[in-house]
């Protein structure tokens, strides 16, 4: 068999993810107003329901993703991203026939034991791409969810008005036809040559984070990769349910505000990105992205008007840079036999970020909205969100130092030796 270019198979890489992604997006919407039926409409206790339910998939992918990963780098990306694609379809199918809050819990966390898309993926990118070339290329990935983000909240919010079930069909119809296309199209990116075996060992997510515990520049990543995500999460969990309730949005007007993001997102991260990083470095542009982030999620946790969170949209888009940036860092640190193991990592420790950070911000909102709370504030998983970014912020600024002081002691050493 002729091997497919790279560069090809770069292109089938990223529009696989596009139509997992896509089902994800339509789900934005929908999701939440389907957990808040099932609580006989309140959107306190609907907002504490859908955090279990999100937490519950966060965990399942933080326990399993570096399964996947390091079962990625023993028997190659394309078997292990069918299995993740079939169990996304599975979610799906259970979540249209669902009758009950247990149903939506166990599609869940099938779709969480199944779903490492983006570790594969992410390893697969790492397979077809240069290490100082990584950083722009997990961009790529960023800029898939916004185009995903971009179609499927708004296409989720038109055929929720054809019933609250139907998006659930078309997300399964997407995920189906992701591992029809997949399996037809998609090269092996994973030479033989660079094959690993798989042992619990490296599969466990303890393990897979002990990678990120290499070398102390690592663990600076890795922590500022912990403050960010918890900080994104304070709006991907409760941005919905914040403006039906604050608002009075309806599923329609969140998914084109989520077409909105994506839109900005898949401009910034699949090209303003890339100019950030050649003009400013990896670092700066880190710095900008947790800046503007907290500026945002300031306007949003004071915001009284449906125009005035529009505002600070386009700016919160920037805090979603962080990730590729930190994920392009990490890569560079570890070799090609490693990439799917380091990329099951850094799943695991987004997904576990994930899972705390969803249920500590619907805990704030459904506290702060709730008959006991002393005061009423909404807005308070934003402001949690923004003082997560500042602390994000002190971690980049003393981790860049620390790199420094490390380069410069070496340099020191080296000339010595030398001489």
């Amino acid at each position: 068999m002729t091997p497919h270019p790279p560069r090809t198979a770069l292109v089938f890489v990223i529009v696989t993810l596009l139509l997992d992604v896509l089902g994800v997006g339509i789900l934005i919407p929908t999701l939440p107003r389907l957990i808040a039926d099932f609580n006989g409409g309140d959107m306190s206790v609907g907002g504490a329901q859908f955090g279990l339910v999100m937490a519950t998939y966060t965990l399942m992918l933080f326990v399993f993703a570096p399964v996947q990963g390091a079962l990625s780098d023993q028997y190659g990306r394309r078997p292990l991203l069918f299995l993740s694609l079939f169990g996304t379809a599975v979610c799906y199918a259970v979540l249209w026939q669902a009758p009950s809050m247990a149903w939506v819990f166990a599609a869940q966390m099938i779709n969480g034991i199944t779903g490492a898309s983006m570790t594969v993926c992410s390893a697969a990118l790492a397979d077809l791409t240069p290490p100082q070339e990584r950083s722009k290329t997990f961009g790529l990935l960023g800029a898939t969810f916004g185009v995903g983000l971009i179609i499927g909240p708004a296409l989720g919010g038109a055929l929720s008005g054809f019933g609250l079930h139907v998006p659930f069909i078309f997300a399964m119809g997407l995920a189906l036809l992701d591992l029809v296309f997949g399996v037809v199209v998609l090269p092996e990116t994973l030479g033989l040559d660079n094959r690993r075996p798989f042992t619990w060992r490296r599969g466990n997510p303890m393990a897979s984070l002990r990678l990120l515990a290499r070398t102390p520049h690592l663990v600076g990543l890795a922590l500022i990769l912990v403050f960010t995500m918890l900080g994104l999460q304070c709006l991907r969990s409760t941005w919905v349910i914040f403006t039906m309730y604050r608002f009075s949005w309806s599923t329609a007007e969140n998914g084109l505000t989520f077409a909105l993001i994506g839109l900005l997102g898949a401009v910034l991260q699949g090209g303003v990105l890339r100019i950030l990083v050649k003009r400013f470095g990896e670092q700066a542009t880190l710095l900008m992205s947790l800046v503007l982030g907290a500026a945002s999620y300031l306007v949003f946790g004071f915001a009284t008007a449906s125009w005035v969170l529009l505002l600070g949209v386009p700016f919160s888009c920037f805090s979603n840079l962080a990730v590729p940036v930190l994920q392009g860092l990490a890569s560079s640190q570890v070799d090609s036999t490693e990439q799917g193991q380091m990329q099951g990592g850094f799943t695991s420790l987004t997904t576990l970020c994930t899972t705390v950070g969803t249920l500590g911000a619907t805990a704030l909102f459904s506290y702060f909205t709730s008959a006991t709370a002393p005061v009423k504030v909404p807005g308070a998983p934003f402001l949690a969100g923004a003082t997560l970014f500042i602390v994000a912020i002190g971690c980049t600024v003393a981790t860049v130092r620390q790199r420094d002081v490390a380069e410069g002691v070496g340099r020191r050493d080296g000339n010595q030796g030398e001489v």
